[in-house]
């Protein structure tokens, strides 16, 4: 029996070294969901089996000018190892993952595999990405043949409008994929992600599963928009931290907006 039992806390604690009991009991919803995406997609680039994983932040923005029931969580991990130390946030908007940002802090990131080249890293993601979220990337993927991902550059294929900047931020250089769902020339939803020049994933901005459009037939001018805005304004207020309410806006001349 006792050999039982010192076999058993020898597994409890070697399981801790790698999801310490911070992140696998009392889980909140949103805090599963981000291990869900450290296991299915993250996992594809960062060894995470390499890092013991904490829970660091865990906070509701309060002070955010959108009705009640819109609720925006952020939540930190710090990732650690002998020789690297990472954080990962991530930003859940009404139970979606809307925002995830990967930042270095100590020595190398221990990464799953090598990455022969950006197309390879990228690819590679948008793959387990896609099973992830199940919404269909095959167009992303695809547009990716017909540009150099060396070059900014800009392109568009049906309602898919695909952008890409690289840009160097201190001493590390980053290249940025966005992809825009575009009705009438305007841009509503996104798939918006940036990777190190070694591969190494930087961050994730997906807005696609928390807006949805239900008619893109305009049957309204632009003045009866603006009135309609307006209108609205007169009744609309958000509270703050300290129960403070924001309302009584003053609008002035807004029509060149539109120009």
């Amino acid at each position: 029996m006792k050999k039982f039992v010192v076999l058993f806390a020898l597994l409890l604690v070697a399981s801790l070294a790698v999801f310490p009991a911070a992140t696998i009991a009392g889980q909140t919803i949103n805090q599963e969901k981000a291990m869900d995406f450290m296991e299915k997609v993250l996992s594809r680039n960062i060894d995470i089996s390499k890092y013991t994983i904490t829970l660091k932040i865990d906070t509701t923005l309060i002070d955010v000018p959108r009705p009640e029931w819109y609720k925006v969580e952020d939540l930190s991990y710090s990732l650690s190892s002998e020789n690297s130390e990472l954080t990962l946030s991530f930003s859940i908007e009404n139970g979606v993952i809307t925002g995830c940002g990967l930042y270095l802090l100590e020595g190398q990131a221990i990464t799953s595999k090598p990455y022969t080249d950006l197309y390879d890293a990228v690819t590679d993601f948008l793959k387990a990405y896609q099973s992830y979220t199940t919404i269909d990337s095959n167009n992303l993927i695809q547009m990716l043949d017909n540009v150099d991902l060396t070059k900014n550059s800009t392109i568009t294929q049906e309602n898919t409008k695909l952008t890409i900047d690289s840009r160097v931020f201190g001493e590390d250089y980053f290249t940025n994929f966005k992809w825009e769902n575009m009705i009438n020339g305007v841009a509503y939803t996104k798939l918006d992600i940036t990777f190190y020049d070694n591969g190494l994933l930087y961050s994730v901005i997906d807005t696609r599963k928390l807006y949805t459009i239900g008619d893109t037939s305009i049957n309204v001018s632009m003045e009866q928009a603006i009135d309609i805005a307006i209108e609205g304004l007169q009744s609309y207020s958000y509270t703050v931290s300290g129960g403070s309410i924001v309302t009584d806006f003053k609008v002035k001349t807004i029509a060149f907006l539109f120009k």
